[in-house]
């Protein structure tokens, strides 16, 4: 697995789930001095340091989640693995209804994640 810096400033739930989605390491840029130690790192996004610009661009998607139309047609398995994979807790024998509620708050009322 890649280990890919995203360097932001937003540290709300909605780009920590985002940040989980792409697989991404969040790291604070206002936390980050230029006389720190460059970290290991296979690509880097965000707002990217001068120190790391010699890193390959990890191209963040817009939004690689489907419309809230679309949410809807899932499957109650399907929901689950998304919300697992954004690492949201929900109870196993849950309603598809609680579980769709859950992964729109997760990535927003349109079914996308915005942050960048």
């Amino acid at each position: 697995m890649k280990r890919i810096l995203y360097f932001t400033t937003d540290f709300s739930a909605k780009n920590i789930a985002f940040a989980k989605a792409h697989g991404v390491l969040m790291r604070n840029l206002n936390a980050y001095h230029p006389s720190d130690t460059l970290e290991n790192a296979d690509a880097v996004c965000g707002n990217v340091p001068q120190a790391y610009q010699h890193l390959p661009l990890f191209e963040l998607p817009e939004s690689n989640q489907k419309s809230g139309q679309d949410l809807k047609t899932l499957k109650t398995e399907e929901i689950k693995e998304k919300l697992t994979e954004l690492g949201i807790a929900f109870e196993a024998n849950a309603k598809k209804e609680t579980l769709l509620t859950l992964l729109t708050q997760a990535v927003g009322r349109d079914g996308t994640n915005d942050a960048k």
